[in-house]
């Protein structure tokens, strides 16, 4: 499965004065992909002391029930390396949500200037 075209978020937390422990931040990573046989696909994490909450965004609920399928090898493999998986679930939304210039307005809205943009 190739990608003609991807976005990749993250957000570091930024530096808190109080805060001696980066493990204490909370680390969010969103990217957007151009799938060619699953078609766009988006995925928000969020991280803190490696715990993981995500969600995956499809375009359509057949290609929604193939992640699923895969969710649970996801997570396995997430534990096995000390990682504690809180939730992670797949959804179908509309075209907007998981279109490149939509991805980039509703995350630089919500987010401050905290976010490394990577551009592929």
């Amino acid at each position: 499965m190739f990608s003609g075209f991807g976005q990749l978020f993250i957000d570091t937390g930024g530096k808190n004065r109080n805060e001696e422990n980066s493990a204490d931040k909370l680390l969010r990573i969103s990217f957007l992909l151009d799938m060619s046989l699953l078609g766009p696909l988006r995925a928000d994490f969020s991280i803190l002391k490696k715990g993981i909450f995500g969600r995956f965004l499809l375009n359509d609920e057949e290609t929604c029930q193939y992640i699923r399928s895969m969710i649970p090898e996801l997570k396995e493999r997430l534990n096995k390396i000390d990682y504690k998986v809180y939730e992670i679930d797949c959804c179908t939304g509309d075209k907007a949500g998981i279109q490149p210039d939509d991805f980039i307005e509703t995350l630089l809205k919500s987010e401050s200037d905290r976010v490394l943009n990577i551009v592929i």
